[in-house]
């Protein structure tokens, strides 16, 4: 089997066309990738402000709960 110029020709332009389509596709996967990273290390900072606020929060209820605790143990004593 004898290929002929014009299939050697038609096979390497498809051959061409597949490599370039594969370069391209993982460019745009890897520009992709970057912008997953970036959103994300915005959504963890987001996440860590929410904690911290919550965790602030968490220990003003405490501290509360503590100033009710003593206020309640001074009236139970007896006098």
């Amino acid at each position: 089997m004898v290929m002929t110029d014009a299939q050697l020709v038609a096979i390497a332009i498809t051959v061409l066309t597949v490599l370039c389509g594969t370069w391209i596709n993982n460019t745009r996967l890897g520009d992709v990738k970057e912008v997953l990273r970036a959103e994300m290390q915005v959504l963890e900072g987001k996440m860590e402000n929410r904690f911290s606020s919550m965790d602030r929060k968490l220990d003003e209820i405490l501290r509360l709960m503590g100033d009710h605790e003593t206020r309640l143990s001074a009236l139970e004593r007896p006098h």
